[in-house]
């Protein structure tokens, strides 16, 4: 497996940012956060790279995992919370704006790549996600908070609100062009319900139904009360989603490939006798395939924005949208719902957990 340690100087955040990327270019991209305060190598020294190997290997997968900035903003004691709120929305500027770059140099390709994170790494996985679906093709967020208020209680402002998922999502109008996108992107959320879980259930379940309500697709898993917030959980959640999230995208990448042109064959040539008489008429217009493709301009995937909508605000009439019905299934430890609007996604193999929780240094 080729690895190699990065640095970008980050103009938005004003120091050195290291990210480490794994595997080999060409294949699709995803970028990992770290936990709270945590540093890209983090899921290397948990052993979340082994989960990823295999697709790595196999040249499907090129992760990249890349530092926070969290004891700036969510977890710094300032009391200057208007102050801690923009570091974060500088490190989702970094995000968008310095690490997308570097990653599409790398891996050599404009796919958009799939998030993911644990933790405070699954809220910016998804943070990431909700607010650029242009940008990015999904998360998958295991063990996440969706509130800004876990950090800055009752205080708020537009920075903060645009950080906060359950508060800008349910917000969204209904003709919100990014509502379009939601419906061909990949999500998955899932959390355990330990005891150190807890403070995540309340804010998925909230989550899950305003994905409901805005008919956008997502798989939402509750493991059962042995599952705590600890990489040997996360670990398993991840290779559960992992095998049907990475079909998904790459069936998602294949499908919106422009159409390539067909090659226009070179008119036969004219006997040698009969050269002097042709070279008296007017050359015959050959086919160029200009046609074909501009065609297949037409159906090259959405064009990427130069700036991101503003969040939706809250609104004083927001027109009701009808909350589809969600199928449960239920395994040994958990139980999940996957939303199939505007799509059908592979079926995925229940997963088994462990009835013996296990902490991981």
């Amino acid at each position: 497996m080729n690895r190699s340690i990065n640095t970008i100087k980050s103009q938005k955040l004003g120091k050195n940012m290291q990210v480490i990327a794994y595997g080999d270019a060409k294949a699709y991209p995803v970028i990992a956060f770290p936990t709270q305060d945590q540093m890209a190598d983090e899921w290397e020294n948990n052993g979340m790279i082994d989960v990823f190997a295999e697709y790595i290997d196999a040249g499907r997968v090129q992760l990249f995992t890349v530092d926070s900035n969290d004891l700036e903003s969510w977890s710094s004691t300032s009391t200057d919370f208007a102050a801690r709120a923009q570091r974060q929305e500088d490190y989702f500027q970094f995000v968008c704006e310095e690490l997308l770059p570097f990653v599409r140099k790398v891996n050599g390709t404009e796919l958009r790549p799939l998030c993911t994170g644990c933790s405070l790494g699954a809220t910016q996985a998804t943070i990431v996600a909700l607010r650029r679906p242009d940008l990015f093709q999904g998360a998958i967020a295991l063990s996440g908070m969706f509130h800004t208020s876990y950090f800055f209680g009752d205080w708020g402002n537009e920075v903060s609100y645009n950080n906060d998922v359950n508060g800008f999502l349910p917000n969204m109008p209904s003709d919100h062009p990014y509502l379009k996108l939601f419906k061909t992107r990949t999500f998955a959320f899932s959390i355990g319900q330990a005891a150190d879980e807890q403070f995540g259930v309340d804010d998925l379940h909230f989550l899950q139904a305003t994905f409901e309500k805005l008919g956008i697709p997502g798989w939402f898993d509750f493991w059962g009360p042995e599952c705590n917030h600890d990489w040997f959980w996360w670990k398993q959640q991840m290779a559960k989603f992992l095998p049907e999230a990475v079909k998904e995208v790459e069936a998602i990448a294949a499908a919106e490939q422009p159409v390539k042109p067909v090659e226009q064959p070179a008119p036969a040539k004219k006997p040698a006798a009969k050269k002097a008489a042709a070279a008296k008429k007017p050359a015959a217009k050959t086919a160029t395939g200009k046609a074909s493709t501009a065609k297949a301009a037409t159906k090259a995937t959405e064009a990427e924005t130069e700036k991101e909508p503003a969040a939706a605000k809250p609104a004083a009439a927001a027109k009701k949208t009808t909350a589809r019905k969600t199928t449960a299934r239920k395994s040994s430890s958990s139980t999940s719902t996957r939303k199939t609007t505007a799509r059908k996604p592979a079926a995925r193999k229940a997963a088994a957990a462990k009835t013996t929780a296990r902490k991981s240094k």
